[in-house]
């Protein structure tokens, strides 16, 4: 009995951590309130449990103004992706900058995430594009 109702709570927090970790999955879009930018970010899943994101900008602060992508791994804590090992790819270069990891938030009552960008210090809100 004791192993029943064990395993049917693990069963229960499963599902939990599955419903939370694919409400993250997907791709969005966002606009940079200071320069107008259109930025894109993809959340994938790892078969390790981590997340792959990419987020693409035209205008990235470490890019000396220049289009170039952010490349890292992601974990989830509560509301919050971290956005850890993450590297910058400037465009025309092959070269992988580590630059200053940060986190995204996710707000469920609208559905959005929002990023606090490392460079500039200003929010970016990604919505998820339904397509």
């Amino acid at each position: 009995m004791r192993k029943t109702v064990l395993a049917a709570l693990a069963f229960i927090g499963s599902i939990g951590a599955a419903t939370a970790y694919e409400e993250w999955i997907g791709f969005y879009h966002g606009i940079d309130p200071i320069d107008g930018d259109v930025s894109t970010l993809s959340i994938t899943a790892k078969p390790d449990g981590t997340m792959h994101i990419v987020s693409t900008s035209d205008t990235i602060t470490f890019c000396d103004g220049g289009p170039g992508a952010f490349v890292a791994e992601g974990r989830i804590d509560g509301d919050t992706l971290l956005r850890e090992n993450t590297k910058v790819r400037c465009r025309g270069s092959e070269t992988l900058q580590d630059v200053r990891d940060s986190s995204y938030t996710y707000d469920r009552d609208n559905g959005v995430i929002q990023i606090i960008t490392p460079g500039g210090g200003h929010p970016i809100i990604f919505h998820r594009f339904k397509g």
